[in-house]
């Protein structure tokens, strides 16, 4: 310290001398003070939903306006673009859902309409992915307009930190039958937007939910199986409703429909076997509860003598039906013929 100390003095009585003056010297700083670079900045994911959902306001708004030019007599009515814009959002199924480091969103794409009557959109949907700073879409989108779209967040059945998604359109057939087409969604291993392999062979029937408390959310199904629709006599036709069993979800990411979890969900509508048979739910549970072949040659045998089939042209003729006579007693057996997915004794 003395020796700096005396450096320091003799500088300046040496200027003050008018002595030379001394070499410059560029010092850097401190390594606490060096400038650092600004960190990247990451938006939160529920900014990433605020921004999905406002490009689709704005493709809707350019739809409205885009339409209102091309067809003005078709909005003469419509005084409120916004509120059309926001009905037909609401009615589209454009959602967004945030998770951890990322989200999952359906969002509008390709030629949209508006319609200013139905107040609803036309066009197609398509699941994305967004991961970080990627956006990945699905390979297939959905068209909109004639059914109803619904999403949510699945399990993260493959276990690598993203949750897989759930994607359905609920669509009414023209002659009143119901169709639904469901898929999950997974993000691959190369970052693409794929279906789920180990849901692909299953016929989802609604939502993923836990059906027994172990975390995992199941799959309803119908595994293909109906309680089919009575005959009637008149013009429109009775197309049944499926049948609510369960693909288990197993800790490996598969699933299974015959195991002890998903046949105690079975077993909620089919407990036992029927003493009688007296409608196609019956019908069902009779051909469940068979093991053997004996079995299921004297529950058909049950199952056939437990009605006859309604005549129509007896009843245009308002004459009396035979003994025995169901609107349902071709149904019956039709359910009961189905190939079982398992049994459950």
């Amino acid at each position: 310290m003395r020796s700096e100390t005396t450096r320091a003095v003799l500088f300046v009585a040496l200027v003050a001398c008018g002595g030379a003056s001394p070499p410059t010297v560029s010092v850097a700083p401190p390594p606490s003070i060096l400038p650092r670079a600004a960190p990247p900045v990451t938006p939160p994911v529920a900014d990433v939903c605020a921004t999905v959902l406002e490009e689709q306001r704005t493709a809707l708004r350019e739809s409205v306006a885009r339409d209102r030019k091309a067809s003005p007599d078709q909005y003469k009515d419509v005084h409120d673009d916004g509120a059309l814009v926001k009905a037909a959002l609401d009615a589209s199924g454009t959602a967004c859902f945030a998770f951890r480091g990322g989200a999952w969103s359906l969002e509008l794409q390709g030629e949209l309409h508006v319609d200013p009557l139905g107040k609803n959109a036309h066009g197609s949907l398509v699941a994305v992915a967004r991961i970080g700073a990627s956006r990945e879409e699905a390979p297939t989108a959905l068209e909109i307009g004639f059914g109803v779209v619904s999403a949510e967040l699945a399990g993260d059945y493959d276990g690598d930190g993203v949750p897989e998604f759930y994607v359905d359109l609920h669509t009414m057939g023209p002659e009143g039958g119901e169709s639904d087409d469901a898929t999950i969604y997974t993000v691959d291993g190369h970052g693409k937007v794929v279906q789920y392999a180990p849901s692909a062979s299953i016929d989802l029937s609604g939502a993923p939910f836990d059906a027994d408390g172990d975390g995992r959310l199941d799959l309803p199904t119908s595994d293909k199986l109906a309680l089919f629709g009575e005959a009637t006599c008149e013009y429109w036709k009775n197309y049944g409703t499926t049948v609510p069993l369960l693909a288990h979800a197993l800790p490996d990411g598969t699933f299974s429909i015959d195991d002890a979890v998903a046949k105690a969900w079975a077993r909620k509508s089919c407990p036992t076997a029927p003493p009688t048979i007296g409608s196609t739910q019956d019908a069902l549970c009779a051909r469940l509860w068979a093991t053997t072949p004996a079995e299921v040659t004297a529950a058909r045998a049950r199952v056939t003598s437990s009605c006859v089939q309604w005549d129509c042209d007896l009843e245009q003729k308002h004459k009396a039906q035979p003994r025995g006579a169901t609107h349902d007693c071709d149904a019956r057996k039709d359910t009961f013929d189905q190939a079982a997915p398992f049994t459950l004794p």
